[in-house]
């Protein structure tokens, strides 16, 4: 079709154009080496003895859990880097009849060309999945290799909401599309960054999401469902874990939006319950699923505070001077490690008024620093 050219042409080979050496040859460089590599002296392997050491890259992913986020979380910035340059591309003044000419299709059909673009976009990573796929059948890794493929597919699919959504919105403009009068409505300080996510941070929430969905799939095949209580807390610190990004962009937001706080008669006890407050919002629907799995409101109540005092914790790094994006996720790093081993000794319940305790008392001491 026309159209469906004018945007491959645009979006696709652009994008190849401007990040094919950087990030296409360097992922799929990583992710073929194992299919495609030769021993120097083809006399130290058989024939069969090489395709078998290549399935076992294959079959690693399949069956290692931890692979497989590695590889998600690689395809999510990939997804994210790719997703930032068709936004880019849709504010471009040499792209801007196509505010004009995708508007005039219907809301379907507009998706189902966004979707084939991101489609496009993703060939590297739907090549090596398909592989997988089928390597995964062969070998009776059916619930692995369904995730393997569903989950980039779920991702195209999203993507093209999100063009869609975008393209109409340029096309009518930026007060006409979901304004509902917000701007008229009082806003509390703990909702102040939500709106802030809704404006600029579309793209690094659904990510977000993406990854606390990696996050449960991953322990229920880890952990026993029969284990109810060392799941949820393991999920609840993949909760936190997985909103430390967020939770950097908040700290950001306050230092360059909400300076003046610190002028005012507010009490340091009320912006850290505020901190609290804005995590449980952000994670509602999360902590609604891990609810389900209670029938004791002390025991849900328990998944709650440890989450919110893991967070905490996260947010208390970063009033540390100097520090930046790179050590804060190291820190995060270590933080989860060791919170995620501690579930499985007795008595680790008790680091959840520890992590408050030590969270609070680090935050009155270095507020107004």
């Amino acid at each position: 079709m026309p159209f469906t050219k004018i945007l491959i042409k645009i979006f696709v080979r652009g994008f190849y154009k401007r990040h094919l050496g950087l990030l296409v040859f360097s992922i799929c460089t990583f992710l073929l080496y194992g299919f495609f590599i030769a021993p120097l002296n083809q006399t130290h392997l058989t024939k069969d003895e090489i395709t078998a050491y290549n399935l076992i890259v294959v079959l690693t992913l399949l069956e290692n859990p931890f692979m497989l986020i590695v590889f998600y979380v690689i395809l999510l910035v990939y997804v994210v880097k790719s997703a930032q340059y068709v936004l880019q591309q849709l504010k471009d003044k040499q792209n801007l009849f196509l505010r004009y000419s995708t508007t005039a299709l219907g809301y379907t059909r507009q998706w189902l060309h966004w979707s084939f673009v991101q489609l496009l976009l993703l060939i590297p990573f739907l090549i090596y999945c398909i592989f997988s796929f089928l390597v995964g059948l062969t070998y009776e890794y059916y619930v692995a290799s369904f995730v393997l493929v569903a989950f980039p597919l779920l991702v195209i699919a999203i993507c093209g909401i999100i063009y869609t959504w975008q393209i109409n919105k340029l096309s009518l403009g930026e007060k006409q599309v979901f304004s509902l009068g917000v701007y008229r409505w009082r806003k509390p300080i703990y909702g102040i960054f939500l709106y802030h996510i809704g404006d600029q941070l579309k793209i690094a929430l659904l990510v977000t999401k993406l990854v606390v969905v990696l996050v449960f799939v991953v322990t229920n095949l880890l952990v026993s469902s029969e284990d109810v209580f060392v799941s949820s807390y393991i999920k609840a610190l993949g909760i936190a874990t997985a909103h430390s990004f967020l939770i950097y962009h908040l700290h950001q937001f306050k230092i360059n939006y909400l300076g003046l706080l610190k002028n005012l008669p507010v009490r340091r006890v009320y912006i850290f319950f505020v901190i609290g407050l804005t995590y449980l919002i952000i994670t509602l629907p999360e902590h609604l699923i891990l609810l389900l799995n209670f029938d004791s409101t002390i025991e849900a109540l328990g998944v709650i505070l440890f989450g919110i005092s893991i967070v905490s914790l996260y947010q208390v790094t970063l009033l540390n001077s100097g520090i930046t994006l790179i050590k804060f996720i190291k820190i995060i790093f270590l933080l989860y490690v060791f919170y995620f081993f501690m579930v499985f000794f007795p008595y680790w319940w008790l680091a959840i008024p520890l992590n408050f305790l030590v969270a609070y008392s680090l935050f009155y001491r270095k507020y107004y620093q």
